[in-house]
């Protein structure tokens, strides 16, 4: 039986914006991600910041238009600077670390389109951490390398 698809992702106030009809016409990656035909995403874990709470609810409402079986959830985070590797990994760090993976159950795909690359990084190495149960301390650059590569690949592959 195949695995549910959950997607943990930031939101992206730059590439996510849009407002009234003429959204639509350009591309939003988080919206994006559940119209691929091949991807069934089960549900979104949308990682968003509260001054961006208006753009939040159109995002999470376009979800459900556009994929109805996908469960849109929010997780409010804050930080003061996305530029800040310390703010922003301490933030993410405090999701990954209360999150409940199921992985028995459930694959993880991590979007990485928005974001400061600060946090799209983070947010990359705690998925690695949590999901391999290691310690950042025993962590292999050439690893990482090689698995952020596979995973550009596998989402190339899907074409997204």
């Amino acid at each position: 039986m195949a695995k549910d698809i959950v997607i943990i992702g930031l939101l992206g106030p730059v590439l996510d914006g849009g407002k009234g009809a003429e959204r639509w016409e350009r591309w939003r990656p988080t919206v994006a991600l559940c119209q691929h035909e091949n991807l069934l995403v089960k549900r979104m874990e949308l990682l968003a910041q509260p001054k961006f709470e208006n753009l939040t609810r159109i995002i999470t409402d376009d979800i459900e238009t556009v994929s109805p079986e996908t469960e849109a959830r929010v997780t409010p985070i804050d930080f003061k600077d996305p530029w800040d590797f310390e703010e922003v990994y301490s933030v993410l760090h405090a999701f990954a670390r209360n999150y409940q993976f199921k992985p028995e159950r459930e694959d993880y795909l991590i979007h990485i389109t928005t974001g400061s690359h600060v946090a799209q990084i983070c947010l990359f190495l705690l998925y690695l951490i949590k999901r391999d149960e290691i310690d950042i301390y025993e962590i292999s650059i050439e690893r990482i390398t090689r698995q952020y590569l596979e995973y550009l690949q596998a989402f190339k592959e899907l074409n997204i």
